[in-house]
């Protein structure tokens, strides 16, 4: 006797043959066909997606490569409201230099004066090295110690320092 009652297989049958014995199914109760089709499909679809990424982190866990010169759109720190060129200007340089798992890290030049003051300050690190992970954490040495974290959106980076809390800021760059 069938498992199946007639109409509750996952096909219905074509033929009068095919009423009295069930069809070939897989372990989920799929024809070997439809699994097949289904496989395949899902590869394609991880295919187009992996494609259409850009500088977003990568299935395998790898951060994007943050390497470029990058122009200051806008800072925040702390509490103030945020400035923009041409009450504050500056550049950020960053270099990756090695990928470990899903951490990179690198060199990082910073430059960003504020002419909001008299004189303007200036905010430099010539020659500091930066971790970006994965997660989306940063942490940045050198002239500063901080840490925080960052998103990179086509040409656009923004960095969101958390740590210290003297030097909480939000700072967006332009590649």
């Amino acid at each position: 006797m069938s498992r199946h009652k007639t109409g509750t297989a996952p096909f219905p049958p074509t033929d009068s043959r095919s009423r009295s014995a069930p069809r070939p199914t897989g372990r989920r109760g799929d024809p070997p066909a439809r699994r097949v089709l289904s496989r395949a499909v899902s590869a394609l679809a991880v295919m187009f997606l992996a494609a259409g990424c850009d500088d977003d982190p990568v299935e395998n866990g790898e951060p994007p490569d943050l390497t470029g010169t990058y122009e200051l759109v806008s800072l925040k720190q702390g509490t103030l409201s945020p400035v923009s060129p041409p009450a504050a200007t500056g550049s950020f340089s960053v270099k990756q230099t090695s990928v470990t798992g899903g951490e990179a890290s690198g060199t990082v030049a910073l430059k960003i004066t504020i002419a909001l003051t008299d004189p303007p300050s200036e905010i430099e690190d010539p020659a500091g090295t930066y971790k970006n992970r994965y997660d989306g954490t940063w942490e940045q040495s050198g002239v500063f110690q901080t840490k925080g974290t960052y998103t990179l959106s086509n040409d656009t980076l923004t960095v969101m320092v958390t740590e210290p809390a003297s030097a909480v800021s939000t700072t967006v760059w332009k590649r």
